[in-house]
């Protein structure tokens, strides 16, 4: 099953929601009977406001696991339109972008919004924003690594990930990432 997580970040201190629409059916999806209405009982889904990210400001907004299969599960590949929005009674709009999913799974990026740093190693088979966060934040945050360690951190410092490392001067081994 295809799942995902959405984020954006945006003014601190608000309640995000998160909606998606189906430009083809010109319906929004609604989270009470995973079904595509005309007007949905529950037309968003609530995100958790994460401070953690160094702007005092600004927060993420990170939706939980979202299920693309129960979106969309067929071969067919279909555009829908992801709208973060600060309140759903008046409809404003924070960010949208579309992504395309094909069988319940994401097959391309949603255009617009952040990617939330990762806090674990990802699985052996991690979705597209996982493998791009992982490479983003061993290129882009202070690393730590001894002879025979090396860590990939988090923006705050802390390790997400490591493996272990061997050199005898000839052959240079790396085990796989796991969690520290």
């Amino acid at each position: 099953m295809g799942t995902e997580i959405f984020s954006v970040k945006h003014t601190a201190g608000k309640t995000v929601f998160f909606r998606f629409y189906d430009p083809v059916q010109g319906k929004m999806f609604d989270f009470d009977d995973d079904t595509w209405q005309a007007l949905p009982t529950t037309p968003g889904l609530a995100a958790v406001e994460d401070t953690n990210f160094g702007d005092a400001d600004e927060s993420i907004y990170v939706t939980a696991a979202t299920s693309l299969t129960n979106m969309y599960n067929s071969a067919a590949p279909r555009e829908l339109i992801a709208q973060a929005v600060d309140d759903l009674a008046t409809d404003e709009i924070i960010t949208e972008g579309g992504f395309i999913v094909s069988s319940g799974e994401l097959v391309s990026f949603p255009v617009g919004g952040v990617l939330s740093e990762l806090t674990t190693t990802p699985a052996a088979t991690p979705t597209w924003a996982q493998a791009m966060m992982l490479l983003y934040q061993w290129l882009r945050n202070d690393g730590d690594g001894t002879a025979t360690l090396r860590r990939i951190m988090n923006d705050a410092g802390s390790a997400i990930s490591e493996a272990t490392m061997a050199d005898d001067g000839t052959t240079f081994n790396q085990g796989k990432l796991a969690d520290p």
